[in-house]
């Protein structure tokens, strides 16, 4: 946040002043999880949704399902150049 990259998490809270837990949790660190459900390398940092986080897994599965219903699997065309050589 100090340098700009990122925007400062908004905390919603409920009408009873309570926060709001959020839906899914990405966890990080330098070294590499020792049980992720899935996790990736970015910038010398790991990302990952713990195994037994079963709330973020079945939301992150989620949108991976919505994903996958939303590609046609259908490439553009690319277009073609015709160049006459008369």
């Amino acid at each position: 946040m100090a340098e700009k990259r990122v925007i400062p998490t908004f905390v919603e809270k409920a009408t009873t002043g309570e926060k709001v837990l959020p839906l899914i949790r990405i966890q990080s660190s330098s070294g590499k999880p020792e049980d992720p459900f899935i996790s990736i390398r970015y910038r010398n940092f790991y990302f990952w949704i713990d195994d037994r986080d079963l709330m973020s897994k079945g939301i992150f599965s989620f949108f991976m399902f919505v994903s996958t219903l939303l590609e046609t699997g259908e490439k553009g065309t690319v277009p073609t150049v015709t160049i006459p050589t008369n």
